[in-house]
């Protein structure tokens, strides 16, 4: 069962994947003056490839929205590895009253490639849930850090100096074109699909 909603709760952004001495060093940039946008950058090009991955790359918190609890399989999914840990399960109840599972009523198993999966143990009752929330059921989890291996890196690397050199969505010298992995790169990793 997939979550509807995503929230990152904690982002680590003092231990990116790339330094920026390794991006000025791909830059082969020296002067200091941009350190602080080639920074943001970095962050930018982490973010990007974490939603077109659906890994995190930095240790995260993140809240999981579903709108009940799984009735076949008895697990949620929960995208985003590597996950660390389960820190919460929660659900609003038909008075819209927040419980807390007890940590005995679910287990996290961890051993998938694409995503881990909370599964839900045999002393768990199916509560009746309140109909006023979109997502009552809250799951709260701790990802660690993927290690980005060569090819990865080399991608974060590229998308850096993409958006260094590309400081404006399209080209003025000549003739005007649009700039690759720009602005609309950006934004289309965050439209909503509507399903009517």
């Amino acid at each position: 069962m997939q979550p509807l909603s995503i929230k990152k709760t904690v982002d680590d952004l003092a231990v990116e994947p790339i330094t920026v001495a390794e991006a000025k060093n791909f830059l082969r940039i020296t002067s200091f003056s941009d350190d602080d946008y080639i920074q943001g950058v970095i962050s930018a090009s982490r973010q990007s490839i974490e939603k077109s991955t659906r890994r995190s790359m930095v240790k995260q918190s993140q809240q999981l929205g579903y709108d009940h609890f799984p009735t076949l399989s008895n697990k949620f999914i929960i995208p985003n590895p590597p996950i660390s840990q389960i820190d919460s399960v929660k659900y609003y109840d038909v008075n819209n009253v927040l419980h807390t599972l007890d940590a005995t009523d679910y287990v996290l198993d961890n051993s998938g490639t694409g995503a881990a999966y909370l599964g839900l143990t045999d002393n768990f009752s199916t509560p009746t849930l309140s109909s006023d929330y979109k997502t009552p059921v809250l799951v709260t989890v701790s990802t660690e850090a993927y290690k980005l291996d060569a090819a990865l890196k080399q991608a974060m690397l590229l998308l850096v100096g993409n958006f260094y050199e590309m400081r404006i969505p399209v080209s003025v010298g000549g003739v005007p074109f649009k700039m690759p992995l720009s602005l609309e790169h950006l934004i289309s990793q965050y439209k909503v699909s509507i399903q009517i």
